[in-house]
């Protein structure tokens, strides 16, 4: 990649040494399972290990992810001051690092949720016009309830309509 661009190729460097630093870190800190990192105050702890290389951070830390994960959102200013802090090349990637982080602010803000899909008063297929051929021969909700209802009553349950309910009975 040095070939293509100096610079680019600087970065890629970095970026892959973070990537093995990380694993450095997971491994130590015996996560193996993404499970492992999900409580807060682990993410914290891994965070803290990860920018600063101890755990001096995770008190600055935590508030931030419990923030998001409480669905309040990234605090843009005070995760650009914690990186500032932290990151060596930051003056130098200042501007790359805040759209990074405006990125994640966008991805971990507040949604409002779609209200649900009021279809209104529909009545059952089989009573439109268009679906009523389709149910000749099946037998109505009503139907299926009475005759299993007179089945408790003691009635003996007709074999045709047993093998029509056997044969239904995935659809229903």
């Amino acid at each position: 990649i040095r070939l293509i661009n100096e610079d680019l190729g600087k970065w890629f460097e970095y970026i892959l040494t973070q990537a093995w630093r990380a694993k450095e870190i997971l491994d130590e800190e015996g996560i193996s399972d993404p499970a492992h990192a999900i409580p807060g105050a682990e993410m914290a702890r891994l965070v803290s290990l990860f920018l600063g290389g101890d755990l001096s951070r995770v008190d600055q830390i935590l508030p931030l992810i419990q923030r998001a994960i409480a669905g309040g959102g990234l605090d843009v200013v005070a995760t650009k001051e914690l990186l500032r802090q932290t990151m060596e090349a930051y003056d130098d990637w200042s501007p790359e690092i805040d759209r990074v982080v405006r990125w994640a602010s966008t991805l971990l803000a507040p949604m409002t949720a779609e209200a649900p899909y009021n279809q209104g008063k529909v009545g059952p297929l089989s009573q439109l016009p268009h679906y009523a051929e389709r149910f000749i021969g099946f037998p109505s909700a009503k139907e299926l309830y009475e005759t299993v209802d007179d089945q408790r009553q003691g009635v003996p349950l007709d074999p045709a309509f047993s093998n029509l309910a056997s044969r239904i009975a995935p659809y229903m």
